[in-house]
């Protein structure tokens, strides 16, 4: 079965680590994307995790612009000590006041200024602690991951259903088409053959000559092969729908193709009524397009 690239989904839990008690949740949000693009948001302690958070994300998802939200919450007692580092304070508000006084700036610089240069605070979390948070980060990551595959999952099985459904009205499409085309390539001789005959009488061309010419203009005209291989196409196609992981470039390229084998027919079709079921087949393929672009 087909898997989607939208999808949503959030997983939280709450645990007791060494310093206190934390919530940590994560919402993951997929979309559509030839690649994949992948975004993550975390707190500023959890940035020298995100390379083993993208890790696990990319054993999980092959396609898609996903973007993922990491919260922690302090719910009680963990509350590491904040060091402040004096000496840089005041170097920063000396620096800020001359900027203040040489540009005759109607301001004063307080706290507010001060905290745009975070680096005069520091906490002393303590290394245990964040490896903890990181197992149990890594947890919730795997369980929502496990549900935006399911929802993933979900969609692409509705996706299945309909391009199966635009396939089947294909095939009885050119199931009309299959059986007239002895009778069209016969009915196209026949229309050669009297044009030219008229010719040959005009011009006293050789009739042997003239039928040879018939002969190359009706093979061009026969789309018996766009036809075998269509069906060909079509088959792939529904083999493809079945299957699970990464197939949607697959089924683009086979989509393409069976699209030129119908622009191939189009060019050699004579009959209105065959040209008419030749568009349709044409839109039809249009509408798979455009749903397997949220394959993954």
């Amino acid at each position: 079965m087909l898997q989607s690239m939208t999808g949503y989904a959030g997983a939280q839990k709450i645990f007791r680590g060494p310093q206190g008690e934390l919530e940590i949740r994560v919402e993951i949000r997929s979309v559509n994307s030839k690649f994949l693009d992948l975004q993550i948001r975390s707190p500023r302690s959890y940035l020298g995790l995100e390379q083993a958070f993208s890790a696990i994300i990319r054993k999980r998802l092959k396609r898609g612009r996903i973007e993922v939200f990491i919260q922690r919450r302090v719910l009680e007692g963990y509350e590491p000590e904040i060091h402040v580092n004096i000496g840089q304070t005041r170097k920063l508000a000396s620096a800020l006041a001359k900027v203040v006084e040489e540009n005759s700036l109607a301001s004063t610089v307080g706290l507010r200024d001060l905290l745009q240069f975070p680096d005069w605070l520091a906490s002393d979390e303590k290394l245990d602690a964040l490896d903890q948070e990181k197992a149990q980060a890594s947890e919730v990551l795997e369980q929502a991951l496990e549900l935006l595959n399911k929802d993933r999952r979900a969609e692409g099985e509705s996706l299945t259903k309909v391009i199966l459904q635009h396939l089947r009205d294909i095939r009885a499409l050119y199931s009309k088409i299959e059986p007239k085309s002895d009778s069209l390539v016969q009915s196209l001789k026949e229309r050669f053959r009297e044009r030219l005959n008229l010719i040959s009488n005009a011009c006293h061309q050789d009739p042997a000559r003239l039928e040879q010419e018939i002969v190359l203009w009706v093979a061009r005209a026969d789309f018996q092969e766009e036809i075998d291989r269509l069906r060909h196409h079509l088959e792939a196609l529904e083999s493809l729908a079945g299957k699970t992981g990464e197939v949607g470039r697959k089924m683009e390229f086979v989509l393409q193709e069976a699209h030129r084998e119908l622009n191939t027919m189009g060019s050699k079709c004579v009959d209105v009524a065959t040209t008419h079921e030749i568009i349709e087949m044409k839109a039809l393929v249009e509408r798979i397009r455009e749903q397997i672009q949220n394959v993954e």
